[in-house]
């Protein structure tokens, strides 16, 4: 099942503040959650019940998710 993705305000300018040639790839990877919300590089995050965090780029995405979509709260570096 496809989801919608959705940036929390809060992760918009942290994506905003990757540099652009690995934004574009961290993006693609968020996107690819869409249809694959568990990748092999992604792991519950510790102390946030019902969030997990994908590693791609160097970064860590911290993200939630729901039976209609998914939910990005956080993009911090890895």
């Amino acid at each position: 099942m496809r989801r919608p993705i959705s940036i929390m305000a809060d992760a918009v300018p942290e994506l905003y503040s990757v540099p652009r040639g690995i934004a574009a790839d961290l993006t693609a990877s968020i996107s690819l959650l869409a249809d694959n919300p568990t990748p092999e590089n992604s792991q519950p995050a510790p102390g946030r019940p019902g969030r997990h965090e994908l590693r791609a780029h160097g970064y860590i995405v911290t993200y939630s998710i729901g039976d209609e979509k998914i939910t990005i709260w956080a993009i911090t570096e890895d």
